[in-house]
């Protein structure tokens, strides 16, 4: 499975930060930047599942495998 992101829908809200700290943060212009590239291993499958639940405007998709 892996992240990808409608950057043009994103708000940055942060909700995404919350939810999965592992794999998406924001940087000093609350711009959100995704840390992690390719499939997603470990706990990092269910932390991007909550992602995509808590994304206020659905901006967040898993592709691939669950």
């Amino acid at each position: 499975m892996k992240i990808e992101v409608d950057w043009a829908a994103c708000i940055s809200s942060g909700m995404c930060t919350a939810a999965a700290p592992d794999l998406f943060a924001l940087d000093e212009k609350s711009q959100l930047l995704v840390l992690v590239e390719g499939e997603l291993e470990g706990s990092l499958p269910g932390q991007a599942v909550e992602a995509v639940d808590v994304c206020p405007v659905q901006a967040i998709r898993l592709v691939g495998e669950r």
